[in-house]
């Protein structure tokens, strides 16, 4: 696994008993983050991505036949994951959009936090046209659905699937594009990916979410 860092929004650095931690599944929500980043990059932006993933996702869907239908089918198949039939879930994802709104204060982190509480009203809704934005770039790939005026279709070619192979399976509900919007005391329940070391703007506002965890890829100096 990746040499990651584990912080709180307020105690510092910590080390976990290792006996609450799963490198398996650290190392998947990390991959995840990762790729946030590359598509981000893909695009013209800062290639720092984030995921946000709550503990356990029976808080908000309690579990019903259904769900353990599903689980007990992903357990079947010789290629699922661990975190197919763990009850942690990713609830939101971010990357940079300081590009494509022109607000310096879209960091991943806060895009991540912009679309759980708003559905993305001070981010993916305010991002700009795409002649607009190519003037900024980083790269020369920047995606048609950039458009100043976002419509729900428009806006969903960021949608995440959580369980791709596995169509209705009850973890798909949840993740930006599947409709919810959270209460802010939803972040005690949930540990945050994040590429990079979050820049001091984005560790003082997100200081007040009280995350279980922090997990950074590498730490700046």
């Amino acid at each position: 696994m990746m040499n990651a860092e584990h912080i709180t929004s307020c105690k510092g650095v910590v080390k976990e008993d290792d006996n609450t931690r799963n490198s398996d599944l650290e190392s998947f929500f990390m991959q995840k983050a990762l790729q946030v980043a590359r598509d981000a990059l893909s695009i013209g932006e800062v290639p720092v991505g984030c995921v946000i993933v709550l503990r356990d996702g029976s808080i908000i869907e309690p579990p019903t036949s259904s769900l353990n239908n599903n689980i007990d089918n992903m357990n079947s198949k010789k290629d699922s994951s661990a975190y197919d039939t763990s009850p942690s879930v990713i609830i939101s994802h971010g990357a940079n959009q300081v590009n494509a709104t022109r607000d310096a204060t879209r960091h991943a982190e806060m895009v991540a936090i912009d679309r759980m509480l708003t559905h993305g009203r001070a981010s993916d809704q305010m991002k700009l046209s795409s002649d607009v934005i190519c003037k900024s770039a980083h790269g020369t790939n920047i995606p048609k659905p950039y458009t100043s005026s976002v419509s729900e279709g428009e806006n969903m070619n960021d949608k995440w699937i959580n369980i791709p192979q596995c169509k209705h399976h009850w973890k798909n509900t949840f993740g930006w594009g599947s409709g919810k919007v959270y209460k802010k005391d939803i972040f005690k329940q949930c540990d945050l990916y994040v590429t990079c070391e979050p820049c001091i703007m984005v560790r003082r506002c997100t200081s007040y979410a009280y995350w279980v965890s922090v997990v950074m890829s590498y730490l700046t100096f």
